[in-house]
């Protein structure tokens, strides 16, 4: 049992350490006692996507700033 706890807890820091908001993480933990595999995958790929767009998003500011900085570094 006490075994049970330190995987569950494990878990839980993992899962808030890749920036799963509660409510992910409550969806994935009642799915994992479920022993629902195909929802726990179908939760952490949507978590996926969601931090991938973000860093897209990131990417593009960063473009927008380069071009910039580029832009007056010419202009010298």
């Amino acid at each position: 049992m006490h075994g049970d706890h330190t995987q569950e807890g494990a878990l839980v820091r993992n899962l808030r350490d890749a920036g799963c908001p509660p409510t992910v993480i409550e969806r994935f933990m009642e799915s994992y006692g479920a022993g629902n595999t195909p929802e726990q995958m179908r939760i952490l790929s949507g978590h996926r996507k969601r931090l991938l767009a973000r860093v897209h998003e990131e990417q593009n500011r960063l473009d927008c700033l380069d071009d910039l900085l580029f832009r007056l570094k010419r202009r010298g």
